[in-house]
């Protein structure tokens, strides 16, 4: 059993690791995220009901994995993420697909480059601890994660790696040598600097999130207590910002408004969803995890913590736990601080805690595979309707999805759009008003305005391209929709009115669609 324990644990390590930076599945939607949770779910899922077994048969004095096999591919990770940038930089190796950044690995835009040099920095720190030039070590691969964050213009990533490195140095700083202030300040500084530079140039980023944080503002004012639920900021958000930016003196913030999916900062979105009480029982976890560490001091304990600081302050600019590798790097940094505790606790409270692992791993995978199967079936026939258009048996398929992605709004989206080109109104009415139900944003609002115009009831249609406007006043699209809609019914009034509308307003983006649709606009008011 122990040889079996040396060789199957680190087999999962490194594979949930590559199932981190490598999507797994690249048939779904959404390759680049859900694939990834795809291959890390099934991975990890997977090597808890392994190591809750082998637990079970173990002799329970040692930890089944030490700190330093913990870290090994977090660090590889991170550095293969780093090296990958590098490459992108000097134009060796090209961007995914689709992707509208050049320097991003594997990723979907900077933000998952920055959480994954952000959590594995702690790891490569660690694994320099003992050598003899450790601080010429950590100070270089910190100099280079922070080179790499630089390039791509991550303001969050630098300033949570400096939060990794301070914690790092500061509290090590006690355990094998003297203080490293002055180290810590030079790189702070350097930080600080970077920072305030790429913020001078990012204004409209910094009202954006005002913005944001504003909205968040008065939904947790609704809903102090408990919050708006599970996926209530998804659901709930956009029909707030719409709300806001109706105020008079919001005009200028307008411009700014676009279609937000998260708020940016972690604690705002478990404010919003989950209110007080998400906020408390965030803060008790994060307190218990600290003081643990500080009650049992160690370079293990030190690691850990630097993981939390860095992720912690992520948390406050950006969506970290978007990405796989940082759920990785939480684990094993809980892993590395509370691996002791439980080989050392009673007999039969370990055997119980390897059983509760190891059926809620089982049932976690029972629900899971399914799920994965039809993200899967759900990605080859978008494929396939993208190549062959709509067919009997593509909308056979759709159906049958139907019956187990029903609470997806991502895919009642995408079934709404199929069925409507099928010229299937009702049905994709009602598959795209499901959608907005659990997702009220401007592409669903847009989406179901049409599908209702198909129906032939108007009101319905009136209202929900005014609320796309609304979300996102500096769309034309929904303003347009909504002229042809006048134009049909012959509301010329009306119709003349959003025309002027749509010709004053201001251009904050030029592109091909608002040249069309102004010109559009001025022949058919010259016409009429």
């Amino acid at each position: 059993m122990p040889k079996l324990i040396r060789f199957t644990i680190p087999l999962i390590l490194w594979t949930a690791a590559v199932s981190c930076i490598v999507p797994f599945d690249g048939a779904v939607c959404d390759s680049l995220i859900v694939g990834r949770w795809i291959g890390f779910g099934a991975v990890m899922l997977t090597g808890i009901v392994l190591t809750a077994l082998m637990a079970l048969f173990s002799d329970g004095q040692s930890p089944l994995l030490s700190a330093t096999a913990l870290s090994w591919p977090l660090a590889a990770a991170g550095l293969t993420i780093a090296v990958h940038c590098m490459l992108q930089v000097a134009g060796i190796v090209g961007a995914p697909a689709g992707s509208a950044f050049k320097v991003v690995a594997t990723f979907d835009n900077p933000a998952g480059v920055a959480a994954a040099l952000v959590v594995s920095w702690p790891f490569c720190a660690y694994l320099t601890i003992g050598h003899r030039r450790s601080l010429l070590f950590q100070c270089v691969t910190f100099a280079v994660c922070a080179l790499v964050l630089a390039v791509i213009g991550s303001r969050a990533g630098l300033m949570s790696l400096g939060a990794c490195f301070a914690t790092f140095m500061l509290l090590s700083s006690k355990i094998r040598r003297p203080a490293l202030t002055v180290t810590v300040l030079l790189a702070l500084a350097c930080i600080a600097a970077s920072v305030i530079w790429m913020s001078l140039h990012k204004t409209g980023s910094n009202s954006g999130r005002i913005l944001i944080l504003d909205v968040c503002n008065s939904m947790f004012r609704d809903a102090p207590l408990t919050g708006h639920g599970f996926h209530g900021f998804r659901r709930e958000y956009m029909l707030y910002q719409a709300e806001l930016l109706k105020r008079p003196d919001m005009k200028t913030v307008s411009m700014l408004a676009d279609n937000v999916t998260h708020p940016l900062n972690g604690y705002a979105l478990a404010a919003v969803n989950f209110g007080v009480s998400g906020i408390i029982l965030l803060v008790v976890a994060m307190a218990l995890f600290v003081s643990y560490a500080i009650r049992h001091r160690s370079m293990e304990s030190i690691a850990a913590v630097s993981v939390l600081a860095g992720t912690g302050v992520m948390a406050l600019f950006s969506y970290p736990m978007r990405y796989p590798l940082t759920t990785l790097a939480l684990v094993a940094a809980i892993c590395i601080m509370f691996g002791n505790w439980v080989s050392s606790i009673p007999d039969t409270s370990r055997t119980l805690l390897c059983i509760t692992a190891c059926v809620t791993g089982a049932a976690g995978l029972a629900v899971f595979i399914p799920w994965a199967v039809n993200q899967h079936r759900w990605g080859q026939a978008a494929r396939e309707f993208e190549l062959n258009g709509c067919t009997v048996e593509l909308l056979e398929k759709y159906d049958r999805l139907y019956l187990s992605l029903e609470h997806d709004p991502y895919f009642l989206y995408n079934y709404a759009y199929v069925l409507s080109q099928s010229g299937d109104s009702r049905k994709a009415a009602m598959a795209a008003r499901d959608s907005f139900e659990q997702m009220a944003n401007y592409d669903t609002a847009l989406l179901l305005a049409d599908t209702e115009k198909e129906c032939g009831e108007h009101t319905l249609t009136e209202s929900h391209y005014r609320l796309a406007s609304d979300m996102c006043p500096v769309r034309f699209m929904p303003l347009y929709s909504l002229f042809m809609l006048y134009e049909e019914q012959g509301r010329k009034d009306e119709m003349n009115e959003i025309g002027k509308l749509i010709l004053s307003k201001p251009i904050k983006v030029q592109s091909d669609t608002v040249r069309r649709i102004r010109l559009s606009v001025r022949q058919r008011m010259m016409v009429d």
